[in-house]
């Protein structure tokens, strides 16, 4: 999946992107299952997507509980969205490591590890000619 770009993103917008990967109807079946009065005959998959949604409205007075977020956290993680997380992580000044930077220090490292090789080898070489030198 795809990360939309964070640019000017908020938490609202973040999340709402986390549960746009997994469905709101989806996700309102999740956060509604976890409600102890919960009949799943009673429940209407369209009237949860719009309760999903009514949540998500910052000029909405109802809006989802810290567990609820992190159970449509944890949902979206399943589908590959990281949205929230990244945004929660780049307000902190978090910069993760991308797959690019990451496969760059590896072959910097690579690169570093040939020059050490080379260099030990030709210490043992130099060692042995020593070594020879003194036998004599």
């Amino acid at each position: 999946m795809t990360q939309k770009e964070l640019f000017e993103q908020d938490d609202y917008g973040a999340l709402e992107d986390d549960v746009d990967a997994v469905g709101r109807k989806e996700i309102a079946l999740l956060l509604k299952s976890q409600e102890q009065d919960f009949d799943p005959e009673d429940f209407d998959p369209e009237d949860g997507a719009k309760w999903v949604s009514n949540c998500l409205d910052r000029n909405r007075n109802h809006k989802f509980s810290l567990p609820q977020i992190r159970l449509i956290i944890n949902e979206a993680r399943k589908k590959g969205s990281y949205s929230y997380i990244t945004w929660l992580l780049a307000k902190t000044y978090f910069e993760p490591t991308t797959p690019k930077a990451y496969d760059v220090e590896v072959q910097r490292i690579g690169l570093n590890l040939e020059k050490i090789n080379g260099a030990l080898q030709e210490t043992m070489a130099k060692l042995k000619d020593l070594d020879r030198e003194l036998k004599k």
